[in-house]
Parts: C-alpha cells; structure tokens; sequence
C-alpha cells in the first residue's frame, strides 16, 4: 500500500513538471521573437515600438496588431565573447582561490598573457585578408579588432 502511494506520488509529481513544462514552452512561443524575424517585421513596417534593456541585450518589441510584447535576443560580439570568457574565469578564479602558490599563479598568468599575444597576432594576418579580399567589412575590422583583443586581456582583470 505504502509503495504504491509513493509510486502514485511520484507519477503526480513527473505530470505536474511535465505540464508546467509544456505551458512555459508554450507561453515562451508567444513572448519570444527570433532575431531574424524582429528583421524582417522592421523591413515589413510590422513594429510599432523597440524598447532596448539597458544593458543592450534584449529588447522589447511591440509589434502591429498583437497584444503581446515580445521579448528580442539581440546578438552582439561582446555577449559571444562573453559566453567564452565567464566560464574560464570563473574557473581561473577558482584556480587562483585554491592555489596560493605565487610560483604556480606567475605560470597560469605567464600562459593567459601568452595566449592573449598569440590571438592578437594572428588578428593581424587576418585584418590584411579582409583588407584585400574583404573590402566592405574593412570599417568594421577596427571595432572588432579592440573588442577582441581587449575581451582576452579582460581575463586577467577579472
């Protein structure tokens, strides 16, 4: 009797997750909007209003003839840069909590630096591809350039 209470509860318990589930899926399809699709409304004259976050990230949409804001993920290259970094420096800083040998944060710190160097040198070869064969990104290369260079070097700050 006992055991098939439990059995019961725990199959009452999976069918509750399994119908928030669903609904917060289903709800989501309704607030969320697609990159490319909040590119194609605008083109079409379907967004009535654009509300960006404060920090740049997402943005509200209101779009014509829905009641509905719609939240936007807009892509950008420091939130690219972002999703590598944060894992490797919070296990850098991990790293640097647990060893408090100077000797062995000199070397971790000495291969980062090196690291960094390396990227930054082969942006160099491949600013001189895009310069030549590339000629309409030629005015963006420079805002990639700092952007990438300054988010390894970032790493040793945080």
């Amino acid at each position: 009797m006992k055991k098939s209470i439990k059995t019961l509860a725990v199959w009452l318990i999976i069918g509750i997750i399994l119908v928030v589930s669903i609904s917060a899926i289903y709800d989501n399809m309704n607030t969320k909007l697609a990159y490319s699709e909040l590119i194609s409304k605008i083109e079409a004259g379907e967004v009535e209003e654009i509300e960006l976050s404060a920090d740049g990230a997402t943005a509200a949409v209101k779009v014509k003839n829905d009641n509905v804001t719609k939240q936007v993920i807009i892509p950008s290259v420091e939130n690219l840069m972002n999703v590598f970094i944060t894992p490797i420096s919070t296990v850098m800083y991990n790293y640097f909590c647990n060893n408090k040998e100077k000797e062995k944060i000199v070397n971790v710190k000495m291969y980062i630096l090196l690291f960094a160097s390396v990227i930054i040198a082969v942006i160099f070869p491949a600013k001189f591809i895009v310069d030549v064969w590339l000629t309409k990104y030629k005015d963006a290369l420079n805002v990639l350039f700092l952007l990438f260079a300054a988010q390894y070097i970032a790493i040793m700050v945080r």
